[in-house]
């Protein structure tokens, strides 16, 4: 563990992904045990989810400060599993987390002790864990910074109210147990995800967006179009019944077309997600067929190839997007695509004979 003085250079909000500020109470070998306390509850809690934790100590202000590098790879999970209820690690674990641990069971069959945490929260998921370790075991603290994961920073109120929304949804498709098939990944592919507006004057987005369900891979994936049909059909109308008994939800209809989607209406907003069923297998043999050439090859439509289109690419490229978001929030709303002030309309010269301009091109 590295331990700083205290002039040790640069703001520490710059060196470490999250900081807690501690009381230097009582003497100085009182402050290191509880220094030391706090970061074996720590290791505990963040387990994966952190690279390594430092100290320092400013004895002018009587303050230590506890702080960290967090693992990029295993931030924002929303289900942290522990032991069977039964296994002789179960009530350290209990002991760790106490309230915030729940009984699961899974579609296996086992139960194990669990934490469930909020992605729809303003705080990000580790900010959320620092914070119920430090009340849990009623450990008195000044500062808790924690570097913000979840929703970008300088996002215009609509960006914000948007991802919530998606992530209310995202983490109900992901908690469900009683599927045939388990919730993989469900991603934004619809353009109002790609933060490329530059109109800063709604504080809300309403109407359709376009969402990607994805499930996990399965060798007894169909390969003949109506199977792969009837099987997504199966798997909505299972989420559609896990929906339902939300009140989060109002409304869920399933429309079984060619490329079968679930319509969710989050209740109290004006948005509806249309989400589509991706599963790896089907992508891999459109891919092939795309790609593979022979003498005896029939000519297939574009439109056949869609679904690389709307399941695999459009997803990609949001993410893409939100991640170089994340990591440069500049392009997230402090300032528009393409340099324009917020709220004023793009230059004649950059709109095109089709009536939209190049901003509103590179949203979709």
């Amino acid at each position: 563990m590295e331990v700083f003085g205290e002039n040790s250079g640069r703001s520490l909000r710059l060196r470490w992904d999250f900081a807690i500020t501690l009381p230097m109470d009582g003497t100085f070998l009182e402050s290191r045990r509880m220094e030391e306390r706090v970061n074996r509850l720590l290791g505990r809690a963040l387990n994966d989810r952190f690279k390594s934790l430092a100290v320092r100590r400013s004895l002018g202000k009587g303050t230590v400060t506890i702080g960290g590098i967090l693992n990029s790879e295993h931030t924002g999970r929303l289900l942290d599993k522990g032991p069977s209820p039964k296994a002789e690690e179960a009530e350290a674990w209990r002991e760790l987390w106490g309230p915030k641990s729940e009984l699961r069971r899974f579609k296996d069959g086992t139960m194990l002790e669990c934490c469930v945490w909020n992605g729809a929260d303003d705080e990000s998921v580790e900010g959320q864990i620092i914070r119920h370790i430090l009340e849990h075991h009623e450990i008195s603290y000044g500062d808790l910074y924690v570097t913000p994961l979840g929703h970008i920073s300088g996002l215009r109120p609509a960006d914000r109210n948007l991802w919530r929304n998606f992530e209310l949804l995202r983490s109900a498709l992901q908690g469900m147990e009683d599927i045939p098939l388990a919730i993989k990944d469900v991603r934004p592919s619809d353009p109002a995800f790609s933060y490329t507006s530059i109109s800063q004057e709604s504080s809300s987005i309403s109407g359709l967006l376009e969402v990607v369900i994805e499930v996990e891979s399965n060798s007894a994936w169909p390969s003949k179009p109506q199977a792969i049909i009837d099987t997504k059909l199966a798997l909505l109308l299972k989420l559609r019944e896990g929906l339902l008994v939300t009140e989060d939800f109002s409304d869920v209809n399933i429309s079984a077309t060619e490329n079968p989607f679930m319509d969710v209406h989050v209740g109290g907003r004006r948005v509806t997600y249309r989400c589509r069923m991706w599963h790896r297998e089907e992508v891999v043999q459109l891919a092939t067929a795309a790609t593979t050439t022979s003498p005896n090859k029939q000519r297939m439509d574009w439109e056949h190839f869609s679904p690389l289109r709307t399941l695999w690419y459009e997803p990609t490229h949001r993410n893409w997007i939100h991640s170089m978001t994340a990591l440069y929030p500049v392009n997230g709303g402090k300032m528009s695509p393409l340099g324009f002030e917020p709220g004023a309309s793009p230059p004649s010269c950059l709109v095109s004979s089709a009536g939209y301009s190049s901003s509103e091109a590179m949203a979709g």
